[in-house]
């Protein structure tokens, strides 16, 4: 399938897709050259492409969906493959969300804390 076809189904632009190929997380022999140069994309690429789109929401980075990509290559993605990965994730975010309401609680201390000299009240933050 054409480039235009990918955009359709899978909401990337083309110069996402092109980025994905050009930093090598796109597999190159699932892409041929046609007789007029255009690239063909194999149904392989469209699975990987709509991967991408559904683990990138899930806060897994390219270099994390990479390696999806490659257990899906050799047939291997399912619930006891990806499954510490997934809770891995999990854990991450959830240390995640307790730094962001440790500085959530700092902040608010700060503003309660704010009389007249800003600065003052930020190197209070520092302490």
């Amino acid at each position: 399938m054409l480039i235009g076809e990918l955009v359709q189904k899978t909401g990337f632009s083309k110069d996402t897709i092109r980025y994905y190929e050009k930093t090598g997380l796109l597999n190159p022999r699932e892409i041929v050259r046609r007789e007029n140069n255009y690239k063909d994309y194999s149904e392989v690429i469209l699975r990987h492409l709509l991967l991408i789109k559904w683990t990138k929401p899930l806060g897994f980075t390219l270099r994390e969906a990479k390696e999806f990509l490659l257990l899906d290559e050799e047939g291997r993605v399912n619930c006891d493959t990806i499954g510490d990965s997934l809770q891995k994730k999990a854990w991450q975010i959830s240390e995640k969300i307790r730094e962001l309401q440790a500085i959530q609680r700092k902040l608010n201390e700060l503003e309660a804390d704010c009389t007249g000299d800003c600065l003052q009240t930020l190197k209070k933050g520092f302490a």
